[in-house]
């Protein structure tokens, strides 16, 4: 099908009561933006947004300018195209510089504009700038990863931010400025009245000029009015009298109630303000402290511009001191509800003192721990048992196995697993893990590195695990090498797609090597409903697997139609057939329902499609993730939203 012409495109109807017509052939164009690896995603309901794609590349196919062409036309044509959302990270964006010039014609139609790591030159940032300056629907606007932005850029960016009055989201994450033109910027944002989440590089705030702009940052703190949700990223900061500047207004700001500090606690400032926030601040409620985003100074964008003269001194025992502050402050804290730290870098004794100052604290609902040092974990889990706090305290990280597998499994708190049998001297430790499994049911998260002889050793253990009745919910099975015994692998493959607690599955390894492996695979897709994401990828001969692929697409294609749960497919292909295409449409249909019956349960849309949606997906996993991701619920509360929203809909539908 030709659609590089405009005449392929139909007009917009956003806005007329229905879903664009546009939507009919959104797969089909969808399919020739691949070769851009971009896409277009329905995000809200009769929306759509445009992403990098979410299966790579076809190998063999070229970019070709008749494909900028239609994405171009598509843009400017159609209104339901409110989003832009492209993270540059791990991709090539240079070829990606036709992109630029449509998102200036796209800016002042567009409500969300995300870009991370696209924009690389001057000139490109400043055509983006101007056209901001006419982006009046513009609420969420991301400018991350800017190398070092000039005057120009500066000065037009500036000038949107005093003078919107609709944006209420922006992150200049990542993104630096010449020092001498900080003050437009800070000065911009001290007067804005609309933003209310603003996250923000400190580095390049303070660099150059003896600290000139501290108390630039520390109005920009007290003035912007509507600001309730501050990230601070401190990256290189250096600057001891900014550093305190900067805390000082913290501490008595009466606006911020969601505070992020990434990388302030080896600072003497932080050290010596912390405990006062926490005592003081009576506005509060939620705060993060964990290492600078950008770990090495080395790959800060701002390096290379004159340091400070007054050098921040670090705390000898580097963030030891910042969580030993906090443990200090949060005895006399009566208003914090919500606490995250990383503990990577803290002494068994740091730990013991911060749960202990923890369990004085009655009024905090909840700390969510996203570090823990590997050696460290054993003690951390008893740590949390003793204190009596285990009901409140969250671990949002892995715990590497290496020793002592029936003490840290046996933790409640130990959600998350990876373990890595493909090292030498593992298969002791693997065995033992396996065997322990079975009776951890609260562990919702494994990732697991196993050689093929292992798997054929273990077969036996790990299929009882994998058909036990569990709460596993998140698989990554890499497998090293063919698994020769047929028996096996068939029994295996059989075992992962029947297991009805996974929600994502992730196969990597020679696991399907025939048609009839394949078959299998589909047949239980078909019929699986609960599985919400799964990846099948193997390093096997490019020709044989793309054959066995196409087997196994083929075998989907009529049995899926009846699937409205798995929301996400990633095969390893080097060619896209049309059984391929045909398979992700189908995904994306389901995709697009569960985010259609996730916003009617939610409220924010009640429109007949998005009722008709929740009626087909009512009992789908899919919905539930969707829902607490959307919201940020748990997982009672999100069923509680479903069940009451169900009930809503069927007493509207019953006759009066």
């Amino acid at each position: 099908m030709a659609l590089y012409g405009d005449e392929y495109v139909p007009p917009c109807t956003h806005g007329a009561g229905e879903v664009c017509a546009f939507f009919r052939d959104l797969h089909a164009v969808n399919r020739v933006l691949l070769q851009v690896e971009l896409e277009l995603r329905e995000t809200a309901p009769a929306q759509l947004t445009l992403l990098p794609a979410s299966i790579p590349r076809p190998a063999r196919v070229l970019m070709t300018p008749a494909v900028w062409r239609l994405l171009d036309v598509v843009l400017q044509r159609h209104r339901c195209i409110v989003s832009v959302d492209i993270n540059g990270d791990g991709i090539d964006v240079e070829p990606m510089r036709p992109l630029i010039d449509m998102l200036v014609r796209k800016a002042p139609s567009l409500v969300m504009l995300r870009l991370r790591t696209v924009l690389n030159k001057d000139e490109e940032v400043q055509a983006l700038a101007a056209s901001l300056l006419a982006a009046h629907r513009l609420q969420d606007l991301s400018l991350e990863g800017i190398g070092c932005m000039g005057a120009i850029s500066v000065g037009l960016l500036a000038s949107f931010i005093q003078n919107t009055t609709t944006l209420t989201k922006l992150s200049l994450a990542a993104t630096h400025i010449e020092p001498r033109y900080a003050p437009d910027l800070l000065g911009a944002l001290s007067l804005n009245t609309t933003i209310r989440t603003l996250t923000l590089s400190t580095c390049s705030c303070y660099r150059g000029y003896v600290c000139q702009y501290g108390p630039l940052l520390h109005c920009l703190v007290d003035g912007c009015s509507a600001l309730r949700t501050l990230t601070l990223d401190r990256c290189c900061l250096e600057c001891t009298p900014g550093l305190r500047l900067l805390m000082k207004a913290l501490v008595v700001n009466t606006r911020v109630s969601t505070l992020s500090l990434c990388g302030f606690a080896g600072s003497e400032a932080f050290v010596e303000f912390i405990p006062q926030l926490l005592a003081q601040n009576r506005t509060l409620r939620s705060l993060t402290v964990l290492p600078s985003a950008t770990e090495d100074e080395n790959k800060c964008r701002c390096v290379e511009i004159q340091r400070c003269e007054h050098r921040c001194m670090e705390c000898a025992d580097s963030d030891f001191g910042g969580v030993a502050s906090i443990a200090a402050g949060l005895p006399y804290n009566f208003w914090l509800q919500e606490l995250t730290v990383d503990l990577s870098w803290c002494s068994r004794e740091q730990c013991r003192r911060f749960f202990e100052a923890f369990r004085t604290n009655c009024t905090l609902h909840k700390v969510v721990v996203q570090g823990i040092h590997k050696e460290d974990f054993r003690h951390v889990c008893r740590r949390i048992r003793e204190s009596g706090i285990a009901g409140r305290v969250s671990l949002h990280c892995f715990l590497p196995l290496e020793e002592h597998v029936e003490d840290l499994t046996a933790c409640r708190k130990v959600l998350q697993i990876y373990l890595d049998a493909t090292r030498p001297g593992r298969d002791e430790l693997l065995r033992r893990t396996l065997t322990v499994l079975p009776f951890r049911k609260h562990v919702s998260m494994l990732v697991l590195q196993m050689t093929a002889q292992q798997v054929a050793s273990e077969f036996a253990r790990l299929v009882s695990y994998l058909e036990r009745e569990a709460r596993l919910k998140h698989l990554n099975l890499f497998v090293g090498g063919p698994v020769l015994d047929v028996d096996v692998r068939r029994r295996l493959l059989v075992a992962l797609l029947r297991n009805r607690s996974l929600q994502v599955l992730e196969l990597k390894g020679d696991l399907v090597t025939c048609a009839t492996e394949a078959l299998i695979v589909a047949n239980e897709l078909c019929t699986n409903n609960t599985l919400c994401e799964f990846s099948l990828l193997h390093g096997a001969d490019a020709t044989a697997e793309d054959t066995f692929m196409d087997a196994l697409l083929r075998h989907l294609i009529p049995g899926l139609m009846h699937n409205h749960t798995l929301c996400s497919l990633l095969l390893t292909m080097q060619t896209y057939s049309v059984p391929y295409h045909a398979v992700l449409g189908v995904v994306c249909r389901n995709r697009a329902t569960t985010m259609c019956a996730a916003n009617f349960v939610l409220g924010t849309d009640r429109s007949e499609r998005s009722a008709d949606a929740l009626s087909r997906v009512q009992h789908s996993p899919a919905l539930l993730r969707q829902v607490m991701q959307i919201a940020s619920l748990d997982e009672i509360e999100a069923q509680f939203a479903i069940q009451r929203a169900l009930c809503d809909h069927q007493n509207d539908a019953a006759p009066s």
